[in-house]
């Protein structure tokens, strides 16, 4: 939820179409569970999870602010902030209502 988009500079691809990408690539010789956390965890498209992959751009990410940090193969960087999600409290309230739907969703609406 906390990346709404892919983290690429410019890039608007929902995050529901991307992929969990390790910022600091994954090891197979240390433990799971110290790589793959929220902190080292960030959306990508396909596109620019290839790109991080095969070495053409370098991110870093801080943990402070979630902004990732993106280096070009010239030396350009580039800076992305997270999107923020805005959600209301009352989203978390177990004694809200729950609205009914106006109709049976069962039947067409014709």
């Amino acid at each position: 939820t906390r990346d709404v988009t892919c983290t690429y500079p410019g890039c608007r691809q929902p995050a529901i179409r991307t992929e969990l990408d390790h910022v600091i690539p994954y090891d197979p010789t240390r433990p799971a569970e110290e790589q793959t956390t929220e902190a080292n965890l960030h959306a990508l498209c396909k596109r620019h999870h290839q790109a991080k992959t095969q070495k053409i751009w370098n991110v870093k990410r801080d943990k402070a602010t979630g902004n990732t940090e993106w280096t070009s193969p010239l030396g350009i960087t580039y800076y992305r902030s997270p999107i923020p999600v805005e959600v209301s409290p009352r989203m978390f309230d177990p004694t809200r209502r729950r609205t009914p739907p106006p109709h049976d969703l069962g039947d067409p609406p014709f």
